[in-house]
């Protein structure tokens, strides 16, 4: 049997996944074996039992998937589990792919493009069931999967602007309010792309309105009639939008 290649985590689709803002509370990183994915995408793992404890302590890691051995930095304790981000993977899934977005990892938008899809979908399937389970105490009957396209498929976008130092259309960076300039978001469907691409090209417009904060993105059932909406933005930006961007086509 040949070795497996560890994979790090600028493979994974970042150069790293342990945030400027996370320093580890341990010397050196632990290793995890991972259980299951639960809501929100992070993989349970657990330490070690020590002393006294009957089972070690929960650890909740990022990018990660079921059955995988990884090494990972813990970031925060408290006193019933803990949080880490991880380092390297040392025996990955077979269900592991390699992202489609360029900015998975980065981005805090998409939690699962690491998984080949129809691992994702069993995977918040069996999300959904314990859900239930643990919070309403009823089993469920048999869940039967239904799934639309694995990208571009999203017809509502809701992105972030920064105006000052210089324009930037993006989303929020994995674990903090710092922003992750984004030009073309893969799950969203193609009008929407096109709308951020023209969003882009008026940056120096943008500029002009100082107020812009946030914007969302609609596109109806066909993908075939857009609209963009300013959100925290005086309603003159409105007025801009729409008189600005027309989509190709046209």
């Amino acid at each position: 049997m040949h070795p497996v290649r560890p994979i790090r985590a600028k493979v994974l689709g970042s150069d790293s996944f342990l945030s400027m803002h996370s320093r580890s509370l341990y010397p050196s990183p632990v290793q995890l074996t991972i259980e299951k994915l639960i809501y929100g995408g992070d993989g349970l793992a657990r330490v070690p039992a020590s002393g006294d404890e009957r089972r070690g302590k929960t650890v909740f890691a990022p990018y990660v998937l079921p059955g995988e051995v990884v090494e990972a930095a813990i970031v925060e304790e408290r006193k019933g589990f803990a949080r880490a981000s991880l380092v390297e993977v040392l025996v990955p899934s077979p269900a592991r792919i390699a992202p489609r977005c360029p900015y998975f990892g980065v981005c805090g938008g998409c939690h699962y493009q690491h998984s080949e899809y129809t691992a994702q979908l069993e995977s918040k399937r069996q999300i959904l069931e314990e859900t239930v389970l643990r919070g309403a105490k009823i089993p469920l009957p048999p869940i039967e999967l239904h799934s639309g396209p694995e990208y571009g498929y999203r017809n509502r976008t809701r992105m972030k602007f920064v105006i000052q130092p210089e324009f930037a259309l993006g989303y929020y960076r994995h674990g903090s309010h710092e922003l992750e300039p984004v030009r073309q978001c893969p799950i969203s469907s193609p009008l929407i792309n096109q709308a951020i691409a023209a969003v882009w090209d008026l940056a120096e417009e943008a500029a002009k309105y100082p107020s812009l904060r946030e914007v969302q993105f609609f596109a109806n059932h066909d993908d075939g009639q857009p609209a963009a909406l300013p959100v925290r933005a005086r309603p003159v930006t409105a007025i801009w939008m729409t008189a600005t961007w027309k989509p190709r086509g046209d």
